[in-house]
């Protein structure tokens, strides 16, 4: 388990402690003497773990079963086009790059974090990403942070937060090319507000963090008391950890606070690791001469970002191969036989750089290290 030792972070007035471990998502609020918590956040792992693996591979059953034809593979292998290929894997090599500078970048505004700590922190983190479930790589960039750099755990949450959010808003933004993709697997028309739903909480959640955060304590304590809660019971919850965790954050996430260069920025380095991983399957499919535009990719790569910003199986273990399935061949109408080939493939190929550099970084950092922030 975790040592007790858990670091204290504080913006103002407001001081939290954090746990570096989670179930869901990515940071808990702990006492340092809660036995139960400790229990149930262990059996909420280990849960989640074999959920997770329960339902790679139920997913692998049915892509094996349905889709993926083991000679028609190897002849698609055969006839694909290795040049693109490996211009595919560079692209995607590239996205990686940036997603990197876009997290490190954000936090070396608020800490003195190196590009080569930020550079491998990152890649442990999505290796870790990669092989566990319930993106523990999240969990694990707070930690590491913490243990290489001396980074605040309110700082590298913040961080984490505004990567995310931003590049939500961005792929909403993308999103609205849809129209000229011929996708058929969403009729605008009835998910549409969806899209609209997440593209105006992210600019709540990244413009007016500081009023709400700032706002949040008196703003809880009238409505409480409006509702005829005790005055005492209203200022401990005022008075929590978990209360002053989420005030703090919603002010630490404010973008305009950091300036607008530094927003800007964000947004630039957020639109091109999009057009770089649209690129990287624009590259891909047409590799196995699939007829796939770059606006197809576009929308593509989008809904594989929104997919994956959820919990996914460990290694992407039957997501991979059923997503491109779902996208490629009822989306846009290409043969399911070459998606799924192309999807094999693609997973072993991504599955290979993301361990190579997430195991360099992690025999740089130290295996002892990134091993206790898994344990």
């Amino acid at each position: 388990m975790w040592p007790r030792n858990w670091a204290t972070s504080s913006y103002h007035s407001l001081s939290i402690r954090i746990c570096p471990w989670s179930t869901w998502t990515g940071f808990a609020i702990c006492s340092s003497e809660s036995w139960a918590t400790d229990l149930a956040a262990s059996a909420g792992r280990a849960g989640a773990k074999y959920a997770g693996i329960a339902v790679g591979i139920a997913l692998l059953w049915v892509y094996f079963q349905y889709f993926f034809d083991f000679h028609a593979a190897i002849t698609h292998f055969a006839q694909a086009d290795w040049a693109l290929l490996g211009s595919s894997l560079a692209s995607f090599l590239v996205a990686i790059a940036v997603r990197c500078v876009k997290w490190t970048y954000i936090v070396r505004t608020s800490a003195p974090m190196t590009w080569t700590a930020g550079f491998h922190v990152m890649f442990a983190a999505n290796m870790a990403n990669f092989l566990f479930p319930v993106r523990m790589g999240e969990v694990i960039r707070l930690y590491l942070a913490k243990s290489v750099a001396a980074v605040p755990y309110a700082t590298s949450v913040s961080a984490t937060l505004i990567d995310r959010f931003s590049a939500l808003l961005t792929l909403m933004l993308a999103f609205s090319v849809y129209p000229a993709t011929a996708f058929a697997g969403i009729d605008p028309a009835k998910y549409g507000w969806v899209f609209g739903l997440i593209a105006v909480a992210s600019c709540i959640f990244l413009l007016l963090g500081d009023v709400i955060g700032r706002s949040l304590p008196s703003a809880t304590r009238q409505v409480l008391s409006g509702l005829g809660f005790r005055s005492d019971r209203v200022e401990r919850l005022v008075s929590s950890r978990a209360f002053g965790f989420v005030a703090t954050t919603l002010v630490n996430c404010h973008l305009p606070r950091y300036g607008w260069r530094v927003t800007g920025i964000v947004f630039a380095l957020s639109f091109l690791f999009l057009l770089c991983d649209a690129i990287t399957f624009f590259f891909l499919l047409n590799a196995f001469s699939l007829p796939l535009s770059l606006l197809q990719a576009v929308v593509a790569a989008t809904l594989f970002n929104l997919a994956f910003v959820l919990p996914s199986p460990p290694a992407q273990l039957g997501t991979a191969e059923m997503l491109p399935v779902l996208v490629y061949a009822y989306g846009f109408g290409l043969s399911e036989e070459v998606v799924a080939s192309s999807a094999l493939l693609w997973h072993f190929l991504s599955a290979a750089v993301i361990l190579a550099l997430g195991g360099y970084s992690t025999y740089r950092l130290g295996a002892r290290l990134v091993y206790r922030a898994t344990e």
